[in-house]
């Protein structure tokens, strides 16, 4: 990013970041008549896809989870936010993951008690998210990138080809896989590299690659799903080390990841065990 000086600074110190470190998280409306075309846009309308794309973004590996929902709310924000660092722990990434929002009413909105009640929740996985200051959007600057990106090379193109919102995701999931494998990147650090092949030259042997077939799904189906595991776990506090086990199935969009639950190891307080089953169904 440019300061008021004109001089260039980085938004992190990208050579001494891990793999799924610092991560980035946003929404983006996707009804928008005055980004996309009008022919896009009316069959957007028409068919009622998805209104908004929540994506997370791995600041080293450039690396792209993505979901997406019809209404947009904080249960929603802490749901993904969850998602995400469950299937992170799931594929055993190691160490502190933090992730950074805006201020928006999906997060927390600014609110230091609503923060912490989440930060109460995600460090019984060794995550913490936290907020950037009013008005300084220049600190999203990788996941704002991905919208302008997502409207130019799958928004106009497939938006208006989805007939339906099943359709739409596989088309999403499609998306992402050209994103995470194919797509080459030239941002700070990346050297033209794409996310599945930085993330080889620099994770230490621990993440299995499967991490890279992170499930599209609707928010809606999956808060069916979860949302009582969600409170239950806000009863907890992060207290001793010890380990959980958690069993985790997922089905559908990652054909690539087994549908048998498989046992993570998250270093925390209380031992228990809990099944999340994942579906584009």
């Amino acid at each position: 990013m440019r300061t008021k000086t004109k001089s260039t600074r980085h938004l992190y110190n990208y050579e001494e970041l891990e793999a799924f470190e610092e991560i980035q998280i946003d929404t983006k409306y996707l009804h928008d008549s005055n980004s996309l075309p009008e022919d896009v846009y009316k069959n957007m309308k028409k068919r009622k896809l998805p209104l908004y794309e929540w994506n997370a973004i791995d600041a080293k590996t450039r690396m792209r989870f993505t979901a997406y929902s019809w209404e947009l709310n904080s249960t929603y924000g802490l749901l993904f936010v969850l998602m995400v660092v469950m299937w992170l722990r799931l594929h055993n990434k190691q160490g502190k993951i933090r992730i950074r929002v805006d201020n928006g009413s999906e997060f927390f909105s600014g609110s230091e008690k609503k923060k912490k009640e989440w930060n109460k929740i995600l460090g019984l996985f060794e995550a913490e998210v936290y907020n950037i200051p009013p008005g300084a959007k220049h600190l999203m600057g990788i996941v704002e990138h991905s919208h302008r990106v997502d409207d130019e090379s799958f928004l106009i193109i497939y938006g208006g080809r989805s007939r339906n919102a099943k359709e739409f995701l596989f088309r999403a999931h499609k998306w992402q896989e050209v994103w995470n494998k194919s797509r080459y990147s030239f941002g700070i650090g990346m050297e033209g590299k794409t996310p599945m092949e930085k993330l080889e030259e620099v994770h230490d042997g621990m993440i299995n690659r499967n991490v890279v077939n992170f499930p599209v799904i609707t928010l809606e189906e999956l808060s069916k799903k979860v949302n009582s595991a969600v409170m239950w776990l806000s009863r907890f506090e992060p207290l001793s080390y010890c380990y959980w086990v958690v069993n985790i199935c997922v089905s559908g969009a990652a054909k690539s990841t087994s549908t048998q639950p498989r046992k993570i190891r998250v270093k925390r307080s209380y031992i228990f065990s809990t099944r999340l089953n994942l579906s584009m169904n």
